[in-house]
C-alpha cells in the first residue's frame, strides 16, 4: 500500500512499514530522508535512526538543530540521486520492487555522475518540471555561460551578486566560480566548511564588508538571499553591482524580471521533462506515481507517450500487491 500524507507512506505485505521524506518523524515505521534540503528534514526526530546519508544526518543538525542515527535496513538499498551532496534515490524491495527518487538529476554534476536507472515494478518519481516546456541546456554550456558573463562583468568594474539556495546552487556555484575565489554569505559558508569533512574543497571567502571595501577590485559575492534582501552589500562603495539567479524556472520568459535581476541561466538541480521521460522508460516500471510539481499533468504525458500506466500521488491510497 501507498499513500501520501506526512511524507510517502510504503506498507509490503509482509508488514514492513516505510516512510519516505517526513515532514514529521513517523513512529512505528522506518524512515527515510533523501537530502538535506530543509523542505525534506524532518522535525521531531532527535535521539531516532533514520536511513540518510552521512552528508544528510550532519544537514539535519545544521538546518534543523537535531541529531539522529543512520539506519541501514536489508529491504533498502540507498542509489546515488545526483540532486544535491549527499543526496539518495531508495530502493525498496518487498513483494514488489519500488524506486523512490526523491529530487534527482540524470545529468553530470561536479559531485556526481547524475541518477542512473534501475528496473523496478513501481516507480515514484518527482515531477517538478514534467511538462514540455522544461528541456534545459546541457550542464557544462550553461556552466561555460554564466563564467562568460561573470567574466565580462568583472571586466566592466562590475561586481557580480549571484543568487542561489544555500544548499545545493551554492555548492555548485562556488565550485564554478572557484577562479573568481567567491565571497560567501555566513549560511553558505558554514554548509561549505561543513562539506570539507566529506572531501569537497571550496575555493571561497566568509563576506568580510571591511575587506570588500578595502579592495580596488571587483568582486563576486553569492547571497542566499535575493536581489532586494542582500544586507549592506548593495551599499558597498565598488561603483555598479551586477545580478544573477540561476534556477531551472529561468527558462520562463518571465523569471529575470520576477526575481529583479540583470541575468538568469537555467541551470537546475533537478530532472528536466526529457530526462524524467529517458529515466522512466528505462527504469521499464508497470506503474508510476507523479509526486511535486506538475503531478497531474506529468502522470498524463507518461500515459500517452510511454504507454505506462501512471497515477499523480495525492492523498489516499494504493495497493502494491496488485503490481507485484
Amino acid at each position: 500500500m501507498i499513500y501520501q500524507n506526512n511524507g510517502i507512506s510504503v506498507s509490503f505485505d509482509d508488514g514492513t512499514k516505510f516512510r519516505l521524506d517526513p515532514r514529521t518523524y513517523s513512529p512505528n515505521e522506518i524512515n527515510l530522508v533523501s537530502h538535506g534540503h530543509s523542505d525534506h528534514l524532518p522535525t521531531r526526530c532527535n535521539g531516532k535512526s533514520i536511513v540518510m546519508s552521512e552528508v544528510t544526518q550532519a544537514l539535519l543538525k545544521i538546518r534543523k538543530s537535531a541529531t539522529a542515527d543512520i539506519l541501514s535496513h536489508s529491504s533498502v538499498t540507498a542509489l546515488d540521486a545526483g540532486h544535491v551532496i549527499g543526496s539518495h534515490m531508495f530502493l525498496l524491495e518487498g513483494n514488489a520492487t519500488m524506486l523512490y527518487t526523491g529530487d534527482f538529476c540524470t545529468k553530470e554534476k561536479f559531485f556526481s555522475n547524475g541518477a542512473q536507472p534501475v528496473n523496478v515494478d513501481v516507480l515514484v518519481v518527482e515531477s517538478t518540471f514534467g511538462s514540455e516546456q522544461y528541456v534545459f541546456p546541457e550542464t557544462k554550456k550553461i556552466g561555460a555561460q554564466i563564467q562568460e558573463c561573470v567574466t565580462s562583468s568583472l571586466e566592466h568594474d562590475e561586481s557580480v551578486i549571484v543568487l542561489a539556495y544555500p544548499f545545493g546552487k551554492a555548492q555548485e556555484l562556488t565550485q564554478l566560480l572557484q577562479d573568481f575565489t567567491p565571497f560567501v554569505d555566513s549560511s553558505i559558508f558554514k554548509i561549505n566548511e561543513e562539506l570539507k569533512n566529506f572531501g569537497y574543497t571550496f575555493h571561497h571567502q566568509l563576506l568580510n564588508e571591511e575587506s570588500v571595501k578595502e579592495s580596488r577590485e571587483p568582486f563576486v559575492f553569492i547571497s542566499s538571499g535575493n536581489a532586494k534582501q542582500i544586507g549592506g552589500i548593495s551599499e558597498l562603495p565598488r561603483g555598479i553591482k551586477r545580478t544573477l539567479a540561476v534556477s531551472g524556472w529561468a527558462i520562463n520568459r518571465g523569471f529575470k524580471y520576477y526575481r529583479g535581476v540583470d541575468y538568469a541561466f537555467a541551470l537546475s538541480d533537478h530532472a528536466d521533462y526529457q530526462d524524467l521521460m529517458t529515466f522512466i522508460d528505462r527504469c521499464n516500471p508497470e506503474l508510476v506515481y507523479t509526486c511535486h510539481g506538475n503531478a497531474k499533468r506529468f502522470a498524463g504525458l507518461v500515459r500517452d507517450r510511454l504507454g505506462i500506466e501512471a497515477i499523480p500521488l495525492e492523498k489516499g491510497q494504493h495497493f502494491l500487491s496488485n503490481y507485484a
